[in-house]
């Protein structure tokens, strides 16, 4: 059985939603998974997808041994910056919402 730490998920999130990766802009992310994943027993690589797509990153390839028949696959852009995202965690309810640096809701 698999146990998980709620506390570091949530710091994990956290970051992750800090990290400023707009479209075409998304190596801050993966480099951020390159870093996570750094000393654990995967193969990671990355392709030459940035040049179709003119991207700063290829897609970021993660292999455990020779693979398998799961794959889990994911957007590293976000949709508008987060570069002055403020995040709220409500300790009561553990209910994690955002808003900008002024004040507003995202």
């Amino acid at each position: 059985m698999i146990t998980i730490d709620k506390n570091r998920l949530i710091e994990i999130f956290v970051s992750l939603v800090k990290i400023d990766a707009l479209s075409q802009n998304e190596k801050p992310l993966a480099d951020f998974v390159r870093s996570f994943l750094a000393g654990k027993s995967v193969t990671i690589s990355e392709d030459n997808s940035r040049h179709a797509t003119g991207s700063n990153t290829g897609n970021i390839i993660i292999k455990k041994g020779n693979g398998g028949k799961m794959m889990l696959t994911s957007h590293m852009d976000t949709a508008r910056t987060t570069a002055n995202i403020k995040v709220i965690i409500d300790e009561k309810t553990g209910k994690i919402s955002s808003r900008w640096k002024d004040d507003t809701w995202c």
